[in-house]
């Protein structure tokens, strides 16, 4: 175990039946995860637990000697009054701490929330909850120490007798503590690389895997961006007023549209001052009217009743959220993870390279081992689609129009955004896709490519042994080339197994056990050497696929391209780019024959 030791005078006086003491201080105690300082103020300190029981050394299985009440804050300490029980061992105790023999006190408290402050970690929230006679403190300043371990437990770490421990004790307790320091400074390196101090050292609290540490880190820098002079708006109303779904009930995406093609926004308010609050936001104006994907979301209107081919037999009808069309009509899209509402360039932190463990002697120290880290970054890419409406369509702002109109752009923004997102070339605006992203595994058939075999699925399995990749979440992504190839290819020549079986969904199968699925925007027209029409499968953790999507939707409403019939054309832009967290995460054949 790791000892503390620290040696200070006690505060303490009689008072009536009682001891006042300080209790705590802002004085910076070193944890694990930095310098520790606790604040004291009515507000920081959380004293529903009082009066606080008072024990020796920590120990919660003895019954308490005593109760520590009257708990203050004055002069930035904690203070309260001691007051020892009748039983003969609190009295011997109260007697030997008046008499000066017993001199040490420590609290045991709850770490509710901090903050950084440069190379300290300030917790602002607090809550202690038993108070100990102990023979060494932590804290010089106060006439009581403080403890925490890094687990949340608040209990006191005690010395131990290493004569009363067995040699292979020992060592597991060394294993143990190395293995803990090394997840703590893995942790507090990269909060420190990225600013998240504060996250870090709640992670070291929690006991979290690194892993789970930089999912954290990525939920908060995901909106934590630089500023981007070309995108600047992330959550709609997210700088200004908070319009919520209650506001944007109304929302017509159809008057929006009409209002933008004729001048005329008499009868759609609401849906200029949603873009002129976003416009601001933005800090630029739209190509004529912003929309914000919380105005397409889920929303749930009352039809009146009619000719059922007009939509008369719809009643209380769930119109599903832009994001979700988008989802529902791509498998690849379903299986990544999306990041909304970002703002300006963003940098996820991402390692690279681990520590590594020593084997030492008995009262040896480990060989110190660096970190790596690299950033993955993303910027909005500007997607576009465009649907043209008939004049008379524009004009009926009824739920199956707008329906209508909102999945015809879901469709098309589908298309390439998944295209994207698996083939992105990185130049020409495009994101970089997955199959031409660094850092996978190739596993090649031939010199010009060749039909698949069991072996080669077998390869890419095994090549994702050492990534540790989530096994839960691994699938095969292919086209239905592929696909139809597989079904009708054995696993081993005469067994009767083919290699891709059927699933539980229409299109689905499993292949190994693992879920393979198909995609129209998986590439079947790729080369090699001489081999053409090659077809590409990836097998990997799709979670580790990134979707980032900034701010709504920025319409352009054409009303003069095609004047003559009276049709407007809406040109949709949206905002995305693709990250991979983690490329070994993946394994990819881009060289598959199927003919």
């Amino acid at each position: 175990m790791t000892q503390y030791f620290r040696k200070f005078d006690v505060e303490a006086r009689a008072n009536g039946d009682g001891i006042a003491c300080s209790l705590s201080s802002e004085y910076p105690v070193d944890r694990a995860w930095g310098r520790e300082v606790l604040l004291h103020s009515d507000a920081a300190i959380d004293l529903s637990r009082a009066p606080l029981p008072l024990i020796e050394s920590h120990d919660t299985g003895k019954l308490p000697v005593g109760v520590i009440d009257n708990l203050h804050v004055s002069g930035r300490k904690l203070r309260g009054t001691i007051r020892f029980g009748n039983s003969a061992r609190a009295q011997e105790l109260k007697a030997d701490a008046l008499g000066g023999i017993l001199r040490s006190l420590s609290i045991g408290y709850q770490i509710l929330k901090t903050e950084p402050s440069g190379d300290d970690v300030r917790v602002t929230r607090w809550a202690p909850y038993e108070g100990s006679l102990v023979s060494i403190p932590a804290d010089p300043t106060v006439g009581i120490g403080r403890t925490f371990d890094i687990q949340g437990l608040n209990i006191m770490e005690q010395q131990t007798d290493t004569q009363d421990v067995s040699r292979s004790q020992r060592r597991a307790e060394t294993r143990a503590l190395s293995d803990e320091r090394e997840r703590t400074n893995d942790i507090l390196a990269i909060g420190k690389a990225y600013n998240l101090a504060a996250l870090a050292a709640d992670a070291v609290q929690d006991g979290i895997s690194v892993a789970d540490f930089q999912q954290r880190c990525i939920d908060a820098l995901s909106s934590k961006a630089k500023p981007s002079a070309d995108i600047g708006f992330g959550q709609f109303g997210s700088e200004s007023r908070n319009f919520g779904t209650r506001d944007l009930k109304g929302y017509s995406l159809l008057k929006a549209v009409h209002a933008a093609a004729t001048g005329d926004w008499s009868r759609a308010g609401l849906e200029r001052e949603v873009s002129r609050e976003m416009e601001r936001t933005a800090g630029r104006a739209p190509r004529s009217v912003f929309v914000p994907l919380e105005a397409l979301g889920a929303q749930q209107r009352d039809l009146t009743v009619g000719t059922a081919a007009m939509g008369g037999n719809l009643v209380a009808t769930v119109m599903p959220g832009f994001i979700d069309m988008l989802r529902r009509r791509s498998v690849v899209l379903n299986m990544a993870q999306w990041l909304p509402g970002l703002v300006g360039n963003v940098e996820l932190p991402r390692q690279t390279g681990a520590s590594t463990a020593s084997w030492v002697a008995e009262s040896g120290a480990p060989t110190e081992s660096m970190l790596a880290f690299d950033k993955i970054a993303m910027s909005p890419k500007t997607v576009g689609a465009f649907v043209d409406i008939s004049r008379k369509l524009m004009l009926q702002s009824s739920q199956p129009i707008e329906q209508l109109v909102q999945q015809d752009l879901a469709a098309q923004i589908t298309d390439a955004i998944e295209a994207a997102a698996l083939n992105g070339t990185g130049l020409s605006n495009q994101p970089l896709g997955l199959l031409k992203a660094s850092g996978t595994t190739t596993v090649p058939i031939g010199t010009n490519g060749g039909a698949p075999t069991w072996a080669h699925l077998v390869a890419m399995e095994t090549a994702l042994i050492n990534s540790f990749a989530d096994d839960a979440r691994l699938a095969y992504v292919t086209n239905g080339d592929v696909r139809g190839k597989l079904r009708t290819t054995e696993t081993v020549s005469g067994s009767g197994e083919f290699i891709w079986q059927g699933g539980t969904a229409p299109g689905e199968g499993s292949i190994a056990g693992y879920r393979a699925v198909t995609a129209a925007a998986m590439p079947r027209t790729l080369t090699k050497g001489s081999g053409t029409n090659l077809s590409a499968i990836a097998f990997g953790n799709f979670n580790d696929l990134l979707i980032g999507q900034w701010g709504g939707l920025d319409l352009l409403v054409d009303p003069y391209s095609q004047s003559s019939t009276g049709t407007v054309r809406v040109v949709a832009f949206m905002d995305v780019d693709v990250g991979i967290r983690h490329p070994e995460s993946f394994s990819i054949i881009s060289d598959a024959a199927t003919v």
